[in-house]
């Protein structure tokens, strides 16, 4: 009678070595490394389009409602101090007064996240120190004040987006690159 060899080896315990479970864990570590500030740009990035198209679609909600109903419709920031960051009403009227209980508010936006700056701007994407630059007006026919938006990120190193409004009412973004510094 022949004995089989493996029923005398005894029985290993099958698993990792501490070795390999500290290789596995330095390799996570790095790639880790390499996505997270990866995906947060990528996150941010997303932010920033939205914030953007949000702007985009009150704008041009705005030039329509004013068509449709042949009246001057404006866009105007809910505070003087933050500007458009705190937010913006889309509302009938010129936009110089703010807008009142008897007023028809056709779109409320809420509050920018602190991460995010939306900034009413000169041609050139500069800080404005214009008297008008908490609003901009659309007429009857589609006609409207000239307005630049600035977004931002908080995040450094990051270019920002440039919105232009003609006179004729078109709304478009013609620059994802801009600088989001505060000097000119």
């Amino acid at each position: 009678m022949s004995i089989t060899p493996a029923l005398t080896r005894p029985n290993r315990l099958r698993g990792f070595t501490l070795i390999e479970l500290m290789v596995t864990i330095a390799v996570l570590a790095i790639l880790l490394a390499v996505a997270v500030p990866s995906f947060q740009r990528a996150s941010m990035n997303a932010r920033l389009s939205a914030q953007t198209n949000e702007l985009i679609a009150s704008l041009k909600e705005a030039r329509s409602e004013a068509a449709r109903r042949g009246v001057f419709v404006a866009v105007r920031a809910n505070s003087e101090e933050k500007g458009f960051n705190d937010g913006w009403k889309v509302f009938v009227g010129d936009g110089k007064t703010e807008a009142d209980e008897s007023t028809v508010v056709v779109r409320v936006v809420e509050a920018l996240p602190a991460s995010i700056t939306l900034t009413r701007t000169d041609a050139d994407f500069a800080d404005s120190s214009a008297e008008d630059k908490d609003y901009v007006t659309f007429g009857p026919r589609g006609q409207a004040t000239v307005g630049y938006f600035r977004v931002c990120s908080s995040m450094p190193d990051m270019a920002g987006r440039g919105i232009t409004l003609t006179t004729t009412g078109k709304v478009s973004v013609v620059a994802s690159g801009i600088s989001c510094s505060t000097s000119p």
